[in-house]
């Protein structure tokens, strides 16, 4: 009897184990066996989805297949972190993408799409979206679609022209296609494009001199089919030139001149068209009133003004320079002491000889007088069209860089008497913009999944990428492997200075391609947003192109706000927010 027993209870304890392992990983017959059969396999979700990953990597697609459907069963959301049980989360769970990967490969495309595009709405991560691309081209082949071209539309664009007085000059517009826009480049460089659709804006700067320049822009879709325009960027940073004839007590004629074509001129509160006239006459009135004015802009949004104090002014003060920091009034700055023995005088409007800028750029506006007609005018080298004037008004907008910047201005008259002025300009960074107020970045070493590999040179490139372009205070920590606080982890040399959020970012390697995901976190936890790409096997050896397309993507989601404070208090700015290019302070 108690033999019995014993059996009985035997086969209840091997009844028991068996229903814990209620199957195996199958192995793939083109790869290695499983590398996780040490562990117990109790089917479960987490066990289907590793199981299948494996299966995946190996192209055993169909085997595959079927766990992918078991793991959706029990877990049906694609995400970064899949509660598996209490506080044990499985990371990277992406059973609806990884199915649909295997339905690509498989030839089933409408299947694929459908598991992509799930994937995509529950978790949008760069790998679906780049086998979502593969997936529609190979439906439109299948379909036989016939293939359309992208249609490229521009803002700011009249008959292929463009004038503007921009630094950078920002080309944007608006591309659509049914079969999406994969790619886009302006003037031979791609543009950063977050994943393919079929409507995309584009809002590109470009840094560029004065002149015309061509400018071509390029798009593809997924079809492989391009569309290309050319279009002509005219920069003019001159304003528009205000040629005085006669002055008297109560009356002021002359002619207004510009080389690409005048918007309007104002005479004191009357606006009158131009409609694009290079050569304008003018006859004022004065009234000796504060509203006397003659304004003039260009195509280009250029402009030159006169006001009616500055018509009657006839001599200079005996000081050499004018000390007026604040600008009270609206002085006009020359070398007095020459100004009765040089034929040529030449008056600087609202700037001192020595001064300083908050702006990135500024509009040098001033007069000139000369005794004989002038034959050549330049600032910085950069001519103004003279024609034998004696007596105009000229404007240029002059870009600053920080530090220390020298304006030069040259007359030449037609007796070969030449009249140089110089301006010396400091133009400070405003503190709102500096780098040490914005969002400081405590950038952790990359974890690597599933394998060890040395992370070094991908942190060195996510590094240099981040410092390129100057969004974040970036602050570099090492890795810890003493146990600290969450808080002490943070510190810096002194406990007041903590990071804002940290960036503890992950390599998921497989054989066939790399995942590289950046979430970025607060102190108290909360996921601002991430940024992640996929670089397939080919691509590998571009990490450096990979890392600036990461930080592209960080910024896209992270852009810097200008606005106009209209009420604070020691906890909260209240200010009408505006975005621009995803990348102003």
């Amino acid at each position: 009897m108690k033999s019995i027993k014993t059996h009985i209870l035997i086969l209840l304890i091997l009844i028991t184990t068996s229903s814990c392992v209620t199957q195996k990983c199958p192995n793939c017959e083109n790869g290695p066996p499983y590398p996780n059969a040490h562990r117990v396999y109790r089917g479960k979700w987490y066990d289907t989805y590793d199981c299948g990953r494996y299966l995946i990597n190996n192209e055993c697609y169909k085997k595959a297949i079927p766990l992918f459907s078991q793991a959706i069963q029990g877990n049906p959301t694609d995400t970064r972190y899949a509660r598996s049980y209490s506080t044990h989360f499985v990371k990277d769970y992406f059973p609806n993408r990884e199915q649909g990967i295997a339905w690509y490969f498989l030839g089933e495309y409408e299947k694929a799409f459908t598991a992509l595009s799930l994937s995509i709405k529950q978790f949008n991560s760069e790998k679906a979206r780049y086998f979502l691309d593969k997936v529609n081209r190979a439906r439109f082949k299948k379909m036989r679609i016939s293939p359309t071209q992208p249609h490229i539309v521009f803002n700011r664009i009249h008959k292929n022209l463009m004038f503007t007085n921009e630094c950078p000059v920002i080309i944007s517009g608006r591309i659509t296609d049914p079969q999406y826009v994969f790619q886009i480049s302006i003037d031979n460089k791609q543009v950063f494009q977050d994943y393919s659709a079929r409507e995309v804006t584009f809002n590109h700067p470009l840094y560029l001199d004065e002149g015309s320049h061509p400018i071509d822009i390029s798009a593809q879709n997924l079809n492989g089919r391009k569309s290309s325009k050319s279009i002509i960027v005219q920069v003019d940073r001159t304003g528009p030139k205000i040629v005085i004839h006669s002055k008297r007590a109560s009356m002021c004629d002359g002619i207004i001149l510009d080389n690409f074509g005048l918007k309007h001129i104002q005479i004191n509160n009357r606006i009158i068209p131009c409609q694009g006239k290079k050569k304008v006459p003018f006859h004022a009135i004065i009234t000796n009133s504060s509203i006397d004015i003659i304004q003039a802009e260009d195509l280009a949004g250029n402009v030159t003004s006169i006001k009616h104090p500055i018509w009657h002014q006839t001599h200079y003060p005996d000081r050499q320079f004018f000390a007026e920091n604040e600008r009270k009034w609206k002085h006009y700055y020359s070398d007095a002491r020459q100004a009765r023995t040089q034929s040529i005088h030449i008056h600087i409007q609202d700037w001192q000889p020595f001064d300083y800028s908050y702006l990135p750029e500024m509009n040098i506006q001033g007069e000139i007088f000369s005794k004989h007609a002038l034959t050549q005018l330049t600032i910085n080298s950069n001519p103004i069209t003279c024609d034998s004037e004696t007596n105009l008004i000229f404007s240029k907008k002059v870009h600053l860089t920080p530090g220390q910047n020298h304006i030069e201005i040259v007359a030449i008259d037609q007796k070969g008497n030449t009249q140089q002025h110089s301006l010396s300009i400091y133009r400070y960074i405003p503190e709102s913009q500096k780098n040490k107020h914005r969002l400081r970045l405590a950038v952790f070493p990359f974890e690597t999944i599933p394998v060890k590999m040395d992370a070094t040179q991908f942190s060195n490139a996510l590094l240099d990428a981040l410092h390129q372009q100057n969004r974040f205070n970036i602050i570099v920590r090492k890795q810890i492997h003493s146990p600290k606080s969450f808080w002490s982890i943070l510190s810096f040399q002194s406990q007041t200075e903590t990071a804002d959020a940290l960036s503890h970012g992950r390599l998921i390697k497989s054989p066939k391609d790399i995942e590289i995901y950046i979430p970025l976190v607060t102190l108290d936890s909360q996921i601002l947003g991430y940024a992640d790409v996929y670089i397939p096997l080919e691509s590998q050896h571009d990490l450096k192109k990979a890392m600036t397309r990461l930080v592209n993507k960080l910024i896209y989601r992270f852009p810097l706000s200008n606005g106009v404070v209209k009420d604070f208090d020691t906890r909260h700015v209240c200010a009408n927010w505006e975005f621009s290019n995803g990348w102003v302070l």
